[in-house]
């Protein structure tokens, strides 16, 4: 009699439940849809980081990217327009992949930082890839793209409008604008009867300029925001600059000039390094990072240090 009662309940329970599941909506399924999706390809992961920690060889992902799109796509057309979000696979996957190859390195003996001998240092705490910077020796080079001492403006001014802030070519300002954080203000060419831009030399320009000359193999470096430009301070470092050995080697000096060389890496404390992002308090300034001691300021325009950054935005 007990073992009747025991089994009636399961089925009130099971049929409940089956009732509860075909009431939900066409976004309460889409949603638990992703969220399944987006397990599976977390757990793929981890897994193949597993593999290729036994094996002694870089993980392949490449059957779990695969899956990812098939079914992230699948539930999306299934939701029929429904979805709580659309087209956000990019994204989701991109933050999917960075929190499993943080979980990952957290898991293994691997520095935070690491030169890949290519003139780039990855972060494994932020997924984030920077460019190196070589050959400190107080002297400007206009030939070595990646020398320490050289300077940039933020923007500059046209030449027949003072007024105007100005980016010197379209591929400076499309990067200006679409990267910029806190406004546009400074990002756009000069338009006919206002003259050339002042500054050749602008952070965007710079960016941009890698961007053309693929520098590492990439084509989508830009400048850091803020928050990600603070992420690279060592606070508990008591020496200047304060940054980890990756940013700057043993190596820091004039001679440093092979940038796939690991201890020579070079990053200046004589002066602030640009970011991406505008201070809104004042009008045409820009936050910078001083890693002389940390500090953290805003001004406009004129000539200061940056160092390219790629990878999803912190």
């Amino acid at each position: 009699m007990l073992g009747t009662a025991k089994w009636g309940l399961l089925s009130l329970g099971a049929t409940l439940i089956a009732s509860a599941a075909s009431g939900a909506s066409a976004a309460e399924k889409c949603e638990a849809a992703k969220l399944r999706i987006a397990g599976k390809y977390s757990l793929c992961r981890l897994k193949a980081e597993a593999r290729a920690v036994k094996a002694e060889r870089p993980a392949d992902y490449s059957k779990c990217d695969a899956s990812f799109a098939l079914s992230w796509g699948a539930a999306e057309a299934k939701g029929a327009g429904q979805c709580p979000s659309d087209d956000d696979q990019a994204l989701q996957q991109s933050e999917l992949t960075r929190n499993a190859a943080r979980t990952a390195w957290r898991l293994s003996e691997a520095p935070r930082f690491v030169d890949n001998r290519d003139g780039t240092i990855t972060d494994n705490e932020t997924g984030l890839m920077w460019e190196k910077k070589i050959q400190y020796d107080f002297v400007i080079s206009a030939a070595n793209v990646h020398h320490a001492d050289r300077a940039y403006g933020w923007y500059g001014s046209c030449s027949l409008n003072g007024n105007k802030r100005c980016q010197p070519t379209a591929a400076a300002a499309m990067l200006c604008t679409s990267n910029a954080e806190g406004g546009t203000t400074g990002c756009d060419e000069c338009l006919a009867g206002e003259g050339t831009c002042s500054t050749p030399d602008t952070i965007w320009a710079f960016a941009a300029a890698l961007n053309s000359a693929q520098f590492a193999g990439y084509s989508d470096w830009r400048v850091p925001t803020r928050r990600e430009l603070e992420s690279i301070l060592d606070l508990t470092d008591s020496t200047s600059p304060m940054v980890d050995v990756a940013f700057h080697g043993a190596s820091c000096a004039a001679a440093c000039v092979d940038i796939t060389d690991p201890a020579c890496s070079c990053t200046p404390d004589n002066s602030f390094y640009w970011s991406a992002s505008i201070n809104p308090t004042f009008s045409l300034t820009e936050w910078m990072v001083w890693f002389y001691n940390g500090a953290v300021a805003a001004q406009g325009g004129g000539g200061e240090h940056v160092r390219a950054v790629r990878g999803d935005k912190m």
